[in-house]
């Protein structure tokens, strides 16, 4: 039992690429996103952790 199991194991990671081709295309330009955001109080699960606050991501 423990062999058909392996066996049917393999015969999926074999052929689901064959399945599920995908295209890996290389990206011309890398972009990057940066912001800011001001904010009145911090709350987290109901605590007020800070007055203003800066949050830059």
């Amino acid at each position: 039992m423990k062999r058909t199991m392996k066996k049917r194991l393999c015969l999926f990671v074999v052929a689901t690429p064959l399945l599920f081709p995908s295209k890996i295309m290389a990206q011309d330009k890398v972009v990057v996103n940066t912001g800011a955001d001001l904010v009145s109080g911090i709350y987290w699960r109901s605590q007020n952790l800070g007055g203003m606050s800066i949050f830059c991501f």
